[in-house]
């Protein structure tokens, strides 16, 4: 980003793209936390040169564990959970038991990384605009449906990576 006025103007696109899907506020909580945490975003709101996201901590789990949380997520048995749980085809299954989100502040300083368009393997280092463009070309469900390992340093996100789902 080249000035402080592209800077507000990618945020407040990503709040324009994003914000048709706030959730219950009341079901929203600030707490701060440390580390490492893996979420699908939710909405964006502008706060002057830095957003608030609000974001849905998940747990992704593979071979037996992710069999045996499925099963007991969705009370199918062994012989049929994959029917239950159709992620499990591909060895993983994601838990979104809470029903809260929290809020966390993104700012330009936040590192950002996605999965290589060329190379699934590895991620790529992308502006806050990268980001944005990506998602935005797969419309909300892109940010809503992709997991992201985020770093966090009280509320502020200090980094987002993608997590590869096969």
């Amino acid at each position: 980003l080249s000035s402080a006025a592209d800077a507000l103007k990618l945020l407040e696109t990503m709040q324009t793209s994003i914000s048709s899907s706030t959730p219950n506020p009341s079901a929203t909580s600030t707490t701060p936390t440390e580390g490492r945490t893996l979420v699908y975003f939710g909405s964006v709101s502008q706060s002057g040169l830095s957003a608030v996201v609000e974001a849905d901590e998940i747990e992704m789990f593979n071979g037996d564990q992710a069999t045996e949380a499925a099963m007991k997520d969705t009370g199918c048995s062994k012989e049929k959970v994959i029917g239950c749980a159709p992620t499990l085809n591909n060895n993983f299954y994601i838990r979104n038991s809470a029903t809260t989100t929290k809020k966390y502040t993104v700012t330009l300083s936040t590192e950002v990384y996605l999965i290589s368009s060329t190379d699934t393997s590895k991620l790529e280092k992308v502006s806050l605009l990268q980001l944005k463009e990506r998602y935005e070309a797969g419309g909300l469900s892109g940010l809503r449906s992709s997991p992201f390992w985020i770093t966090l340093q009280g509320t502020k996100i200090v980094k987002v990576e993608e997590q590869y789902i096969p």
